[in-house]
């Protein structure tokens, strides 16, 4: 008899929103699972008449803490992707449930993960070159450079037709700049 799984409250996690499409193709064993335990509930009637294309479709990640003194993006990536959590998330008509996604970091939450790296290993390695003098100049560089991808990612929202897009690189460039910008 195996333990059941302990309820994890995943709206205090960034998520990303994805088509039926895309989760039935790249995660059809936790689509399966999801609609097993659909067919399993007691109290979702309303839900248990929908189509699964008619649920909403999430990628919800808790990104790990960075680790401490990778100066490598790749290393950097790789490490938040070994130790970062991924679920795929069904909800709609009243039911809202998730199921763990293992072995692969879809590739929406690694990019963001690169992004993370990249800005994090610049910064890292602005440090050790001994620019940790002017760490004054070296804070307003990244403060800009933190300013520019908002100003870019303003002028993608304006001129975008794909929400997705949008949503996706608005998760990112929050993540980026909260972090830059404190």
């Amino acid at each position: 008899m195996s333990v059941p799984k302990q309820e994890i409250d995943l709206s205090k996690y960034p998520s990303v929103d994805i088509s039926y499409k895309s989760a039935k193709e790249h995660y059809s064993g936790q689509v399966a699972a999801l609609m097993d335990k659909l067919s399993q509930s007691k109290t979702a009637a309303k839900a248990k008449a929908m189509q699964p294309q008619d649920f909403k479709w999430s990628l919800v990640f808790n990104r790990a803490d960075d680790p401490p003194n990778i100066t490598d993006p790749k290393f950097f990536t790789s490490f938040l992707c070994a130790n970062s959590q991924c679920w795929l998330k069904a909800r709609g008509g009243g039911w809202n449930k998730y199921e763990e996604i293992t072995g692969v970091v879809p590739p929406q939450i690694k990019a963001q993960y690169e992004q993370r790296a990249n800005l994090i290993c610049q910064q890292r390695k602005v440090a050790e070159a001994g620019e940790s003098q002017h760490e004054d100049n070296g804070h307003d560089r990244l403060k800009d450079l933190a300013e520019n991808l908002l100003e870019a990612f303003n002028l993608l929202a304006k001129e975008s037709k794909d929400e997705r897009l949008v949503a996706i690189v608005r998760t990112s460039v929050g993540m980026l700049i909260e972090d830059v910008l404190e």
